[in-house]
């Protein structure tokens, strides 16, 4: 902590009076500093050389002496800032490693095994927090999944009809009644066979997500689109060994004004 801020992280208890001298967990802007901190220690070896998300870092190499070198420089470069590593939580000179959720290797970046575990066994959402749930895991992946926008359609609308209904819910209730009336929360009674076909297809799509190649900017990009009353649709190709490989997905729902758009247009 900078001097003249340590009384900012003043705080009492039974012991006594307070100050941090390094920088808590928990204050609002701490990631985002210590972000900085990183990216300005690695400094021009980062997105070329070496990923750095907060705490965790990953260095990367097309040949085991390529990335020996760039592990030193790393290394050398945390040393010169006083940064310290947990030996136990390093794993070096792997094939293939686990990062943010995504499992990284020479072929290329693919969805991490043990967290769609959680996705083949999800339970139907019974209420609009369990299906903001299920949404917000899902979308972390969505680059993984062909038309996701228009899979999960159905799915979406009930969580616009809760926005809607809270939207309107002091304007809707009884004047005499003492406050707002309570948004509605479950949703099993909204559940149609096309929420359980989107619910359904997701999960699947997800399990079965394929891996994604790197993109190339030496390669030409072939990029396929789709639009419809559902959504729009792409995906990103680049061709390796002869094939044509998925570097991305991606899809959006409409708004209500595109939704009136002639199809060429959309």
């Amino acid at each position: 902590m900078h001097p003249e801020d340590k009384e900012k992280t003043a705080f009492i208890c039974p012991l006594g009076f307070f100050e941090f001298n390094r920088m808590p967990q928990g204050l609002t802007r701490a990631p985002a500093t210590f972000q900085r901190l990183m990216e300005k220690t690695v400094g021009d070896m980062n997105l070329i050389e070496v990923l750095v998300y907060l705490d965790d870092i990953i260095v990367f190499g097309k040949t085991l002496e390529e990335h020996e070198q760039r592990l030193e420089k790393v290394l050398k470069r945390l040393h010169e800032e006083g940064l310290k590593l947990s030996l136990e939580k390093c794993q070096f000179c792997l094939p293939s490693v686990t990062y943010l959720g995504h499992v990284v290797s020479a072929e290329g970046v693919s969805t991490d095994p043990r967290k769609l575990e959680a996705v083949a066994s999800w339970p139907r959402p019974r209420n609009v927090t369990e299906l903001r749930s299920f949404l917000g895991f899902c979308s972390y992946y969505q680059r993984f999944v062909g038309g996701f926008a228009k899979i999960a359609q159905p799915l979406n609308k009930l969580l616009q009809k809760e926005s809607t209904e809270e939207g309107h819910k002091v304007s809707d209730r009884n004047p005499s009644a003492p406050g707002p009336r309570k948004a509605r929360e479950s949703i099993q009674g909204e559940w149609t066979s096309q929420c359980e076909g989107a619910f359904t297809k997701l999960k699947e799509s997800l399990t079965r997500a394929p891996v994604l190649a790197y993109a190339d900017p030496h390669k030409p990009y072939e990029l396929p689109v789709d639009a419809s009353r559902e959504g729009l649709g792409g995906v990103l190709y680049q061709e390796y060994g002869g094939l044509l490989r998925p570097v991305a997905y991606v899809s959006r729902s409409l708004t209500p004004s595109e939704k009136n758009y002639l199809t060429h247009k959309l």
